[in-house]
């Protein structure tokens, strides 16, 4: 999950958008379709959303809660591998 987590908010740490509420439309990056933004025929959600919680409304509240407190977390050294 924290990989996740560190690849939905790296468009963020490379101001490619602006702030957390532009993130959720930024179409590029799989966190639109898992925060309920958009549709993608070809990824599956479910599995992700599976980790927060049994129903759609609350496992993307949960996934967005999750995403949204790895801000402070800036970039992660051990998920990048070697610099």
């Amino acid at each position: 999950m924290e990989l996740v987590r560190y690849f939905h908010l790296n468009p963020l740490r490379a101001g490619i958008v602006d702030d957390f509420k532009t993130l959720v439309n930024y179409s590029f990056s799989g966190h639109w379709l898992l925060a309920g933004a958009g549709e993608c025929y070809w990824q599956d959600a479910t599995y992700v959303l599976r980790q927060f919680g049994k129903s759609v409304i609350r496992s993307r509240k949960g996934y967005l809660a999750y995403i949204n407190e790895g801000i402070a977390m800036g970039r992660r050294p051990e998920l990048v591998g070697v610099d």
